[in-house]
């Protein structure tokens, strides 16, 4: 699995449109590659700010976010703070369905699919894609699953932090996002929650 499918299960995905404006739709590009992307070449870092989600599906659904942070580090790089429950254990196929949009004058355009990664996709199964060890310290000492089949419970990380590269296209990502994420296992509903966020460009 590519490091932009972890960070898409994160919560950040408007990171990863930025690393596929860098790369172009590679999908081919592990991990590593990600973590030892050159941080000094010419560009800006952005982050995320103003992030705000809720509940769009019914009190019904097993699967509950209680709560999303992203913040920055002085240095750019990405700090995330989730945790989240399941009152079923999620067996595959665990299916996720991401619309996402940006905001361009007055209006909402919404991102197409980009290599089957990244912006408004369906992802038939997330459980194709994961990790036999976490490749996070913060995931691993907290037992979070990086695979399936996800035992019902509550997870929670705090902190883990994410190299983000500096992006020479950063104007064109700048800017309001809004989407919506719908999990789904076996023609069931697990959750439905809508986001919005603002990506800014930090200054050189």
């Amino acid at each position: 699995m590519t490091q932009r499918r972890v960070l898409s299960r994160f919560g950040s995905a408007i990171l990863l449109f930025c690393v596929l404006q860098v790369e172009g739709a590679n999908d081919g590009v592990i991990i590593k590659r990600f973590l030892s992307y050159n941080t000094k070449q010419v560009g800006q870092k952005l982050r995320v700010v103003n992030l705000k989600y809720n509940r769009c599906g019914p009190e019904s659904d097993p699967g509950r976010l209680d709560e999303l942070e992203i913040t920055s580090t002085p240095s750019g790089d990405v700090l995330v703070t989730l945790s989240a429950s399941t009152d079923v254990d999620l067996e595959p196929p665990v299916q996720v369905t991401v619309e996402v949009y940006k905001r361009l004058f007055r209006s909402w355009v919404r991102i197409p699919c980009l290599n089957n990664v990244i912006g408004s996709c369906v992802h038939n199964d997330v459980c194709q894609h994961g990790f036999e060890e976490c490749p996070f310290e913060s995931l691993r000492k907290n037992s979070v699953p990086c695979h399936c089949p996800i035992a019902k419970g509550t997870y929670a990380f705090s902190l883990v932090e994410i190299p983000v590269p500096r992006i020479p296209q950063a104007k064109i990502v700048v800017g309001d996002y809004k989407a919506q994420v719908v999990v789904r296992t076996h023609n069931t509903q697990i959750a439905c929650y809508n986001g919005s966020a603002t990506v800014e460009a930090l200054s050189q």
